[in-house]
């Protein structure tokens, strides 16, 4: 699965200033106020944020918050460690769910989509219940991975068709039609996935002609699937 930010992803995260109000823009955080901690627990994330795999593997861990075990999978991300990293978004996405400053939909998206990009097509499918419950406000989100999961598994004409049924239910809305062609695009359907962006970039013409940043979003997804498909042929 993708989204908007997806063409750039060699780096979780371009910024290495870990201070708070950087750290509530990133992912899997959410806005909430972090001077309502309890004391400590800002100052312990930080420390964990900045450590190395060999100091995390000192630290004791029996004693870390949700909090702390986001920082520490991050910290496994970054040294190349993804079956560590995976497990503690597994055990934060599978536990109370209940970190005020956490986003654990984001987590769990998150998760589901490096199970994805690894093939991982099973263990995808057994998350999307809580990936669901862990988004509740997007009703998109079950959909599309279902479609992904349909085509990637060799039933590509059903994934295709729900994706088209879901491109007919917000034919107006040229962002989520953007979404659309970013699956397509994860899926290796570049064909049909620049079709979908075609009709992305002429309904967002129609309707949003002066939001550029839309429009740019939709020119490079365009322009990454027609380098693509020429690669292919």
């Amino acid at each position: 699965m993708a989204n908007e930010d997806d063409f750039d992803q060699d780096e979780k995260y371009e910024d290495e200033d870990w201070g708070n109000e950087d750290i509530q823009d990133e992912l899997g955080y959410s806005a909430y106020d972090w001077s309502l901690l309890p004391a400590g627990e800002e100052l312990r994330h930080d420390e964990i944020i900045v450590a190395t795999a060999d100091d995390l593997k000192s630290m004791d861990h029996t004693t870390f918050t949700d909090l702390h075990k986001w920082a520490a999978a991050q910290v496994l991300y970054d040294h190349e460690d993804p079956a560590g990293y995976a497990r503690i978004c597994h055990e934060l996405v599978m536990g109370s769910a209940s970190h005020p400053a956490l986003d654990y939909g984001e987590i769990a998206l998150e998760l589901i989509n490096d199970l994805f990009i690894e093939e991982r097509y099973a263990e995808a499918r057994a998350l999307l219940p809580t990936v669901d419950r862990l988004n509740p406000t997007d009703d998109t989100v079950r959909p599309r991975f279902e479609a992904s999961l349909c085509i990637m598994e060799g039933q590509v004409d059903e994934g295709l068709r729900r994706f088209q049924e879901m491109i007919d239910a917000n034919e107006e809305d040229p962002a989520f039609i953007l979404t659309i062609g970013l699956d397509l695009i994860s899926c290796a359907r570049f064909a049909d996935a620049l079709e979908v962006l075609d009709k992305a970039h002429e309904t967002a013409l129609r309707e949003y002609a002066d939001e550029e940043e839309m429009l740019d979003e939709i020119s490079r997804a365009r322009e990454y699937a027609r380098e693509m498909l020429q690669a292919r042929n």
